[in-house]
């Protein structure tokens, strides 16, 4: 996936609320897993098996979105 199809369904999904095939969704999440990005919930779907994105570094979890220890936001 590239960065303007990433970003187009984003606009569809988050933006005008429609909603996304499970397909269409692991597809998005795989690209911000290669990017190293925080991962929102909702983007998590029963195609995905958590404990490969546990051994990818998401391991923290702030409200909605799911963190490695790269970009977990710090608490001041």
């Amino acid at each position: 996936m590239k960065k303007r199809e990433f970003n187009k369904l984003c606009r569809l999904f988050f933006g005008k609320k429609q909603p996304l095939p499970d397909e269409q969704k692991q597809s998005m999440l795989l690209f911000v897993v290669r990017n190293r990005l925080a991962i929102h919930k909702s983007l998590v779907t029963p195609l995905l098996n958590r404990s490969w994105l546990n051994s990818m570094g998401y391991l923290y979890q702030t409200g909605d979105f799911i963190h490695t220890c790269e970009n977990k936001p710090e608490i001041a």
